[in-house]
Parts: structure tokens; C-alpha cells; sequence
């Protein structure tokens, strides 16, 4: 893929640092030009962000008047799919913003847009995300493929004890199906209220298989649901 990235850490001084998984932190600007051209993703292949965003406390209304414009700009882009700012339930200074992009190549036209340079000045100028831990992205492939033959679907004993324990930010540890059961009640959200889940799953070294096998049939299984959007 042909490298587009250009490191503007003179330009970018100041600017608030962020980082994806197992990279190294970089100012805003240069950050998701490195983000948008990796080595490891083709420039045709659809692909996705997930980014937890710290906004400085009492700084919230800064934050959500530069993403109404950057936001409202940006949907009208021919490669977005989903691009959608949540708050939240826990920490009212953590935002997710969860992208869907068409190819690659649409992500990296997105951060040399007028919109996407003038949401990183805002940024600096305003200071409202945090100075040093402005936000954890995670850039990965979509298109999951779950016509892809699997193994038989496999039943969860109702013994929760042993089975992989879940986190919440904000929030203590539990067992998996307690875990879900404890996020789809909160006290801080109606019933009636729409409501979406970000979760990174750590997968045991070499049991890759096993997980997608588990998740090809929950995939499809789930998206049969009446109320589910994405």
C-alpha cells in the first residue's frame, strides 16, 4: 500500500496525544494519518475505529459542539458507513466514537478533509480532550463472513463459575453471562432508550479458531433480532 503518512509532530506540538493498541502515542493530526495508512490492511479492504475519547471534566459541551460539526460533515462522506458518537453510562468524560468505512482508502481521504484538520485545531485550541491521554483507538477489518461453515453451536452450562470474567470501565469484573446480564440493566439507562456495546476480547494464543467458530454462530444468530441496528 502506498504510504501517505507524514509525521507533523512540529505542527501538531500541543496537541492532544493518542494511541492506538500496541503502537506508540502521537499527536492528533499525525495520529490518524499513521492510523489511516497501515501495512497491515490493503487500501480496498472495508475496515473499522473504535476510540475511547477523555474529554478534560467540564469541558463537555467544547467537546460535543466540534463532533456536531465534524460529525455531521463527515456522514456525508461516499465511503462512511457508521460514524457515531456515544457517552458513556459510567464516566461523563469518556465518549466512544465508532467508525465503518467502505476500503481503507475512504478512511484515509476522511483525515485529509477540511472538517477532519479543523476538528484537530478545535481540539488544541479548545483543549478540551485530555492533554496526555486524549483517547485509545483500535482500528481493525470488517466484513465478517458469517456464511462461513462452522462447528456445531456450543451451549453454556448455567454454572457461571470459572467462565471468562468481564469488565466494565467504571465498573467490577464479573463472570461472562453476569456480566451481560448486569450491562443490559443498568440504573443509568431506560429500557426504552436506544443503547449500543464496544467490547475488546482478549483471545488465548492460538485459539483464534475456536473463538470465530463461537462467534460465526452468534453473529448470525443475533443478527436475526428485531431490535438490533449493527
Amino acid at each position: 500500500m502506498e504510504s501517505h503518512t507524514t509525521d507533523k509532530v512540529d505542527e501538531d506540538k500541543g496537541i492532544t496525544v493518542m494511541q492506538h493498541f500496541g503502537a506508540p502515542a502521537r499527536p492528533y493530526l499525525s495520529f490518524y494519518s499513521f492510523v489511516a495508512d497501515p501495512e497491515m490492511i490493503e487500501s480496498s479492504e472495508p475496515c473499522g475505529i473504535t476510540a475511547k475519547l477523555n474529554v478534560v471534566a467540564g469541558r463537555q459541551k467544547e467537546f460535543l459542539d466540534i463532533m456536531h460539526y465534524n460529525i455531521g460533515e463527515t456522514r456525508k462522506e461516499p465511503g462512511m458507513i457508521l460514524y457515531d458518537l456515544n457517552a458513556d453510562i459510567f464516566d461523563p468524560t469518556v465518549f466512544w466514537l465508532i467508525e465503518k468505512w467502505q476500503s481503507m482508502a475512504d478512511l484515509y481521504t476522511h483525515t485529509q478533509t477540511p472538517h477532519f484538520k479543523k476538528t484537530g485545531e478545535e481540539f488544541a485550541s479548545t483543549g478540551c480532550l485530555h492533554p496526555e491521554n486524549g483517547g485509545l483507538v483500535s482500528l481493525y477489518r470488517t466484513g465478517f463472513d458469517i456464511e462461513r461453515p462452522t462447528n456445531n453451536p456450543i451451549i453454556i452450562k448455567e454454572d457461571l463459575e470459572g467462565i471468562t470474567t468481564m469488565q466494565h470501565f467504571g465498573a467490577p469484573a464479573r463472570p461472562y453471562l453476569s456480566f451481560y446480564s448486569f450491562v443490559a440493566d443498568p440504573e443509568m439507562i431506560e429500557s426504552s432508550e436506544p443503547c449500543g456495546i464496544t467490547a475488546k476480547l482478549n483471545v488465548v494464543a492460538g485459539r483464534q479458531k475456536e473463538f470465530l467458530d463461537i462467534m460465526h454462530y452468534n453473529i448470525g444468530e443475533t443478527r436475526k433480532e428485531p431490535g438490533m441496528i449493527l
